[in-house]
């Protein structure tokens, strides 16, 4: 989960770590589970809903998935 404390949201910071992380294991296949309103960002970074919502802790979901990148060496 990407956190961002509420009174620094919407600077882009969820953006930045999420690239970070791409930049470090980008190459591996990534599962997540999204929440709904969030979806769009991961979808950004090249994640894929699949499946139907779900009711996870209160809050609707939606599982997402980004096949690995090939390295170049």
């Amino acid at each position: 989960r990407v956190v961002v404390r509420a009174d620094r949201r919407g600077e882009g910071l969820a953006q930045i770590l999420m690239a970070r992380a791409l930049e470090d294991f980008g190459h591996e296949p990534m599962l997540l589970h999204a929440q709904q309103y969030v979806a769009p960002l991961y979808a950004k970074f090249g994640f894929v809903e699949f499946g139907e919502p779900y009711d996870e802790a209160t809050i609707m979901h939606i599982s997402m998935y980004r096949a690995g990148a090939v390295r170049m060496p």
